[in-house]
């Protein structure tokens, strides 16, 4: 569940990303999963959805490297695009079920959140997947 105030709009790095609307102080805390608000799904679980459903669902869900799950963003998380330098960052944090994304540095108004993917998400962890090529 995103912390801070955002908005959706195009991005020079991927289509769609997420732009802060504040400004973010390094260390602050941009992102937590809340299991009332976001999606787990298990991995055998994903594997039976419909074609559709499922392609939705390894689109905009990561599957984490903490649990192993397939974790879909209730809100507008789900269009933070990947960066090899990112201004957030996933940490562990062994209160919280998931990681929690944290800002790396100062992030301005306005600035596009990136996260770099294969610090968090198993699918990329050791993919050449397209948006982690020509970084």
């Amino acid at each position: 569940m995103l912390l801070v105030k955002t908005r959706i709009a195009l991005s020079k790095i991927n289509g769609i990303g997420l732009f802060t609307l504040i400004n973010i102080k390094k260390g602050q805390v941009v992102w937590r999963y809340k299991q009332i608000f976001d999606r787990t799904f298990a991995v055998g679980d994903v594997t039976n959805l419909p074609l559709l459903t499922k392609n939705f669902v390894e689109k905009y869900a990561y599957l984490s490297i903490k649990s192993g799950k397939y974790i879909l963003c209730g809100d507008d998380a789900r269009f933070i695009n990947h960066s090899a330098k990112p201004n957030t960052l996933m940490i562990n944090d062994t209160r919280e079920t998931e990681q929690v994304g944290v800002a790396e540095r100062d992030i301005k108004k306005g600035e596009e959140i990136t996260m770099d993917y294969r610090t968090f998400d198993r699918g990329c962890a050791n993919s050449d997947k397209g948006y982690l090529k020509g970084e």
